[in-house]
């Protein structure tokens, strides 16, 4: 009968070897895992970031809460545009908004989003010619249905554009 025998490096060796292995297929489990997420929440949700909103119990995504652009200052008015997603399966209803000032005024409003569905919310900021050189900054919420997500609050900076300025005339005064 032969005889086997193992020194100590040699079984340490063996079990890192094992540790080794293991380890590398969780990681190799882990990829497929995430891999097929992604696939699934690109399937059901669009996107990743719209399945990573749903599972954090987000229902209602906006594409950017925050509207951010010039103005012209010789306009009267200036209009924004919120897309707002539906994550769930069944129908959500915006009831209304409101506005940090008198000079927003939302669009569209009550409207219902389908499930799974996109709507597109226009907000009317009116530019007050005293303050036409001024960032206009303001906050809209809107109210919906949803248990999860009653309020959304949408947002907007809008910074005067050069060029519009540069168009104004300017008056100068010779001094003596």
């Amino acid at each position: 009968m032969k005889s086997f025998s193992l020194s100590l490096s040699q079984i340490i060796f063996l079990v890192n070897r094992s540790f080794l292995i293991a380890a590398c297929q969780v990681v190799a489990m882990s990829a497929v895992f995430f891999g097929l997420a992604v696939v699934v929440a690109e399937a059901r949700f669009g996107s990743l970031d719209a399945g990573w909103a749903y599972f954090s119990g987000t229902r209602v995504l906006t594409e950017s809460s925050i509207f951010r652009g010039n103005f012209d200052p010789s306009q009267q008015e200036v209009t924004l545009n919120y897309t707002l997603r539906n994550l769930d399966d069944v129908e959500l209803t915006i009831a209304g908004a409101t506005a940090s000032c008198s000079c927003t005024v939302t669009e569209t409003l009550p409207q219902s989003i389908p499930a799974r569905g996109v709507a597109n919310i226009q907000a009317r900021v009116k530019i007050d010619p005293k303050r036409s050189g001024d960032d206009l900054r303001g906050e809209i919420r809107v109210y919906t249905n949803h248990h999860r997500n009653p309020e959304i609050l949408l947002s907007y900076v809008l910074k005067p554009s050069v060029a519009a300025s540069a168009t104004l005339p300017v008056h100068f005064s010779a001094g003596g």
